[in-house]
């Protein structure tokens, strides 16, 4: 594929994932760019320069391989997500089909939804919309029926549950009543997940829901599973239809749609049979026992015919049917089986609601700010909180979402929550505001708030035990405030020069230092006046290592039984040349050539680089209050013109 004006018109078809295996991973990202460029550049084109039955092979042949790549996704870990550029891809192709949705044909538009139902519902549902007349004038339930043969595997099953609830979620409101109104599909639906998966379970050696010490689930057993979640997935959205049309339907319609829907009913009734075991939900239950446990299937078809003339006499012997199918004790709800999902997602045992308990996170401050409230001022009533930690009310509401997508879920909280309504504090809760909804009774939602606001203003505050107040030995002192400073400390060193008091007590330092030195030359001196025999000067005794002087023998014997003399240290001869003259520090070839810097190295016996260094250390040494520098500034003024002009 190259990225030309005769590509830019045509688009090929998309390379196959084996094909793109056989590359390296540097071709396969040049690969994708290309097509994606390629794409760009085509949609950029007027529809009537664009090759549509090459653009249509294009959308086809990726919708194809990307759907088998999703569906084998279901069965085995991938090891790498898609690339960036691959999600750009993805979103191309999606605005190329829709631009294209009448030219496309319904096995495209099939895998299209299989790809993009999970993550582009409202667009491919609109993609669909605008093809409905390819997908209504094909006969689509006999080739899925012919999928759901337990026969196949339970891989099989496993990728055909995902593509009928993918097909179900975006697929318009004519499919979806084809499929539901189909009795053979909905009885090999129902088969398949009673004695279809249970024959499987027992092949691979049963399922057992105390998982003998094992702390996640076997790999087939999730994907077993997963395959009846997805059933009862699609088999809740046909129910859905079907109570959708009776609710709306009057007269002839609605005793044909009666019909229907207590056909349907009744022939799953005679398919439910445990085989004389215990039942357990998503286990070996039949798929109404699970939905009437999960949905309350009766309460719901209940309200669906209240607005009929007679109350037909079929619910009757139909409410009696379905309470026997209940497995719950107490109007509980029992996960069965699909404990195995929840200890093996690594949820501690005891934690079900996730979203609650995130949802709550972060939120400590506040509602300790709301306690504090509280203390200062009782009068002040405490806030109603908008969420709680019942798991059992979160069923219920999506319960309600399930029928009524439309309605807002605080709405349906309060509904469910506040005293004033019938709703609240029943085991049957969401299936009254259902019916509630159904028949338009509900009060207004401006009501219900205003209501529960004025519950909040009546409910008396919960008296918060004050925590006990920390107290150490300085509390009592008495604190000055003059000695604390807000920042870093702004004083630089002109302002500490401006201190006399210590300029002139390290003065009288120095110069208590360089008297001393002096005195002691003054005591030699003496020393060798008084001696009549002639020996070397003081001058003569002090040697510095390095100088470049040979000393003699006879030096060594004219000095022996005598006291060492005192050498002058290193940092004092660097000193008293750094006050005599600044300049022999310099760093430049005249300050080396001159006789001065030379002196000095004979006398400590440094190199320049050595006595260079020692100026711009003493520089930088911040190891003292006071720099040495500085003090030389003060005691030489002349020095300190000659380091400015340096």
């Amino acid at each position: 594929m190259v990225a030309n004006e005769s590509v830019a018109t045509k688009l090929p078809p998309y390379p196959s994932a084996v094909a793109q295996k056989a590359l390296s991973p540097s071709q396969r990202a040049n690969l994708n760019e290309t097509i994606s460029s390629c794409i760009v550049d085509f949609l950029s084109l007027p529809p009537s320069k664009r090759n549509t039955t090459s653009a249509c092979a294009f959308v086809a042949s990726y919708a194809k391989d990307v759907a088998v790549q999703s569906l084998q996704a279901l069965i085995w870990d991938t090891e790498d997500g898609p690339s960036k550029v691959e999600k750009t891809i993805r979103i191309q192709v999606l605005q190329l089909a829709e631009q294209l949705a009448i030219e496309l044909d319904v096995f495209t538009l099939l895998d299209l939804a299989f790809i993009y139902a999970s993550t582009n519902p409202k667009r491919t549902r609109a993609l669909l919309e605008a093809a409905n007349s390819s997908l209504s004038s094909t006969d689509l339930i006999t080739p899925f029926i012919s999928l759901l043969e337990f026969d196949n595997g339970l891989y099989t099953l496993r990728k055909t549950s995902h593509c009928i609830s993918a097909l179900f979620r975006v697929a318009p409101p004519t499919v979806v009543r084809a499929f539901a109104h189909s009795k053979f599909f909905i009885l090999a639906l129902a088969n398949t997940y009673q004695v279809g998966l249970n024959s499987i379970a027992h092949s691979y050696g049963g399922i057992s829901l105390d998982m003998n010490g094992r702390t996640t689930a076997d790999d087939w057993e999730k994907i077993w599973l997963e395959t009846k979640v997805s059933f009862m997935d699609s088999f809740h959205a046909c129910m859905v239809c079907l109570l959708n049309d009776v609710t709306s339907a009057s007269g002839r319609a609605l005793a044909v749609e009666a019909e229907t829907i207590f056909d349907i009913v009744f022939a799953l009734l005679e398919l439910n049979s445990t085989a004389g075991q215990a039942p357990t939900p998503f286990l070996n239950q039949s798929i109404l026992a699970d939905y009437q446990q999960s949905y309350d299937l009766m309460r719901t078809l209940s309200s669906s015919f209240r607005h009929a003339v007679e109350r037909d006499a079929r619910l009757d012997l139909l409410e009696e049917s379905l309470k026997k199918l209940e497995s719950g004790e107490g109007g509980k709800k029992n996960p069965g089986a699909l404990k195995i999902l929840l200890r093996s997602s690594g949820i501690p045992a005891g934690i079900d609601n996730r979203s609650l308990s995130n949802r709550n996170k972060g939120k400590g401050k506040e509602q300790q700010r709301d306690k504090e409230i509280n203390v200062t001022d009782p009068t002040i009533p405490a806030p109603q909180s908008t969420t709680t930690d019942d798991p059992d009310l979160d069923i219920k509401i999506s319960q309600v979402l399930d029928i009524f997508p439309d309605q807002p879920p605080d709405y349906i909280r309060d509904l469910l929550t506040h005293p004033s309504y019938p709703f609240a504090g029943n085991t049957d809760g969401a299936e009254r505001v259902i019916g509630a909804l159904l028949e338009g009774t509900t009060p207004p939602w401006d009501e219900v708030r205003n209501a529960s606001k004025a519950a909040a203003a009546l409910r008396k505050p919960i008296p918060v035990q004050q925590q006990p107040e920390r107290k150490n030995i300085f509390d009592e002192e008495d604190i000055d405030l003059s000695k604390f400073r807000v920042g870093k400390k702004s004083d630089d060193e002109h302002t500490f020069l401006r201190n006399r008091e210590f300029v002139e007590q390290m003065k009288a330092d120095i110069l208590r230092r360089v008297e001393e030195f002096s005195s002691s030359e003054e005591e030699l001196d003496e020393d060798r006046d008084r001696d009549d025999i002639d020996e070397p000067s003081v001058a003569n005794k002090i040697k510095v290592a390095g100088d470049g002087e040979e000393s003699g023998a006879s030096d060594e014997d004219g000095l022996d039984g005598e006291e060492p003399t005192v050498k002058p240290t290193l940092e004092t001869i660097l000193e008293l040349a750094y006050i005599e003259n600044l300049k022999v520090f310099d760093r430049d070839s005249t300050t080396r050539s001159s006789k001065a810097r030379e002196d000095l190295r004979q006398k400590t016996g440094w190199e320049h680089e050595q006595i260079e260094g020692w100026r711009i250390m003493l520089d930088r040494d911040v190891s003292i209050p006071f720099r040495f520098i500085d003090f030389i500034n003060i005691l030489t003024p002349n020095s300190r013109r000659g380091r400015n002009e340096s």
